[in-house]
């Protein structure tokens, strides 16, 4: 299995997990297009033909709890490049929007979220 294959199976575990430990009602990480974040930092998702035709600008992750607390997080792109510049991870390179996603997950949990003992130890 390639450096790539093992980045993207590691995002989709770590995602499922956030999303099998019950402790979420919603949790969604998206690349957000030119175009979507509005002056007072709305995000107005695209039709889907003119997101796939639009440049990547930042990522968001969000998530809520059952609670109703909500948070939300996002990096631009540039912040996504500085950071691969700094873990010189090729991964970065062969596939820079799983990377940004997992980032931005990482970034997201570690700063308000919850982390089970099981998401706990995939995180880790």
């Amino acid at each position: 299995m390639t450096r790539v294959n093992d980045v993207c199976a590691a995002y989709r575990k770590e995602f499922e997990t956030v999303v099998r430990s019950g402790l979420y009602r919603n949790f969604n990480v998206i690349a957000v297009k030119k175009g979507e974040i509005t002056h007072d930092g709305i995000v107005n998702l695209l039709d889907e033909d003119t997101r796939e035709q639009a440049e990547t600008v930042g990522y968001l992750a969000m998530f809520e709890w059952y609670n109703g607390y909500k948070q939300t997080m996002y990096m631009s792109n540039q912040e996504m490049k500085l950071i691969a510049e700094k873990e010189k991870d090729s991964a970065w390179i062969t596939d820079f929007d799983t990377m940004a996603r997992r980032t931005i997950m990482r970034a997201i949990l570690r700063e308000f979220g919850v982390m089970s003992k099981e998401m706990d130890a995939v995180f880790s």
